[in-house]
């Protein structure tokens, strides 16, 4: 396997981890369930991003979303962008740029009280 893992979409999801570490993304990303695509269909009334900051963690080496989506969706809600060389499983293999993307967010929001 050699630290890679090829989640069922064909697409890699892990990547610079253990040996040990990617087969545990693997049954994670086999164990989740199907969602319900009608949470799609839910209208908002008043999305929380318009009066809201918000954050935004961009893994470059994810190959599971298109970079550009990312990107206009982190812009389109005037998030901060955090950008990390790092695979969809951003949170697994950069942990402290996204604990420290949390930890600024928290301060923040304690500021602005």
């Amino acid at each position: 396997m050699s630290g890679k893992v090829l989640a069922e979409t064909g697409v890699f999801f892990v990547r610079r981890l253990s040996e040990k570490r990617a087969q545990g993304c693997t049954v994670q990303s086999r164990s989740r369930e199907a969602f319900n695509m009608s949470a799609f269909g839910t209208v908002l009334m008043h999305a929380a991003w318009r009066s809201k900051p918000s954050w935004a963690v961009i893994a470059t080496e994810d190959k599971a979303f298109d970079q550009a989506m990312l990107i206009h969706m982190a812009e389109r809600i005037h998030a901060r962008i955090t950008k990390v060389s790092a695979s969809h499983a951003v949170f697994m293999t950069q942990p402290k740029v996204v604990a420290d993307t949390i930890d600024r967010a928290a301060k923040d929001a304690a500021k602005a009280k």
